[in-house]
């Protein structure tokens, strides 16, 4: 799972900014469900 696989290891390599950010979203609230933790 990640923000984006179409540009990976390319020359022009990118990622689009929300993508990213609901990414790390996810990470996040992942991480603080796995500590126990809420929102």
């Amino acid at each position: 799972y990640g923000p984006s696989n179409e540009t990976a290891h390319a020359d022009q390599e990118w990622v689009d900014r929300r993508r990213l950010r609901d990414a790390a979203a996810v990470y996040a609230l992942t991480a603080l469900d796995y500590c126990g933790q809420r929102e």
